[in-house]
């Protein structure tokens, strides 16, 4: 008896709060194994973008990596795969993260979506 409308406001300040709120989500693989910091990751991971950046995680969604947008240099991918060269500040150095997944497309929209948003809120301030 209550409102869509309202019921989806209801959701919205409920959830938005969570540090996963406007969190994409995507399950991939990994395709390479260098450098050592990629070799230790699991074949299977799960790659979260949101307002802070890409979160690395396995399945289970246990957190491994993070990195800021300000640290994927450039991104691309194809029909069935995604790859991204990301700065790793500890190394001072960059590497190459591919994975394969369908949905390459999307996650460069999404990127490109974030770092467009983060340039706007700046230059509003």
């Amino acid at each position: 008896g209550v409102d869509p409308e309202e019921l989806q406001q209801m959701f919205v300040e409920k959830v938005q709060d969570s540090p996963m709120y406007g969190t994409h989500f995507f399950y991939v693989h990994k395709a390479n194994d260098q450098p050592q910091k990629i070799a230790k990751l699991p074949h299977d991971l799960l790659l979260a973008f949101n307002h802070e950046g890409m979160h690395i995680s396995d399945f289970a969604r246990n957190p491994l990596l993070s990195f800021g947008y300000a640290d994927i240099y450039r991104w691309g991918g194809s029909s069935s795969q995604f790859s991204m060269i990301i700065w790793d500040q500890e190394a001072g150095d960059t590497f190459e993260l591919v994975v394969t997944t369908a949905q390459a497309a999307d996650m460069a929209a999404i990127i490109l979506d974030h770092i467009k948003a983060i340039m706007a809120s700046q230059n509003q301030s």
